[in-house]
């Protein structure tokens, strides 16, 4: 797992090999793109305001969890029957994820 923070808040959370617990975890306005969260428990969790472009949450329990304001874009995977956008994500357009792994800076997604 790979964690970066700035001033004192979560700023990229990477997790790799899935089945991660994270119950409870305040990842407001986390950059979780491209992170694997496969199988991990996640029930109550904060993603306001995250950046899952291209995360994958397959099977995962995000039961009770605040998903309103985080994007998430084509490439990301949710948990079969789960509705993000019911849960209070946004969609945006085409997928972005080629755009942010390139080596340039990232646009302030977030005033």
């Amino acid at each position: 797992m790979l964690i970066a923070c700035e001033d004192g808040r979560v700023v990229e959370l990477g997790v790799s090999g899935g089945r991660v617990d994270f119950t409870g975890l305040d990842l407001h306005r986390a950059v979780l793109e491209q992170g694997c969260f496969d199988g991990g428990r996640g029930a109550g969790v904060s993603f306001r305001n995250v950046v899952a472009l291209g995360a994958s949450f397959d099977g995962a329990d995000l039961e009770g969890s605040v998903l309103s304001g985080a994007l998430f874009d084509v490439g990301t995977v949710w948990p079969d029957g789960f509705d993000p956008v019911a849960a209070g994500a946004v969609k945006v357009g085409e997928s972005r994820s080629r755009f942010y792994s390139e080596s340039v800076p990232r646009p302030e997604l977030f005033g």
